[in-house]
């Protein structure tokens, strides 16, 4: 596993558990990050995701997702879920042509996870 280390389950179940996190480096690139990090989430969704949203506003579970990504703040933390890898690919391949200067964090199993970094050239 990477980084999201207190998620459990067999190698099975965790293929189809893939959380991305997104968040800007406080005091170097924060200021203004808000509406970067909304199109962050904005991205994520078109790639439909079991969930999304930020640390403040909450998820798509109480929330309208395009809300939730037009209301990000420039201090949160967002995030979205995944089941399935090719999704991922999507949203990074989307994210990298975009290159929001947005630090993201892609959790699950790390030779997945890195097989899919590898077919978008990162």
């Amino acid at each position: 596993m990477t980084h999201t280390l207190h998620r459990q389950g067999s190698r099975e179940s965790l293929s189809r558990d893939y959380p991305l996190v997104a968040v800007m480096a406080h005091g170097f690139n924060d200021k203004g990050g808000g509406p970067k990090l909304g199109r962050f989430l904005e991205i994520c969704w078109k790639h439909g995701p079991v969930n999304l949203g930020d640390m403040k506003q909450g998820s798509v579970f109480t929330y309208d997702a395009a809300e939730i990504y037009k209301n990000v703040s420039d201090t949160t933390i967002v995030e979205c879920v995944f089941d399935d890898l090719d999704k991922v690919e999507g949203v990074l391949r989307d994210l990298k042509k975009e290159d929001l200067g947005v630090p993201v964090v892609v959790s699950g199993l790390i030779d997945k996870v890195d097989e899919c970094c590898k077919k978008v050239g990162l």
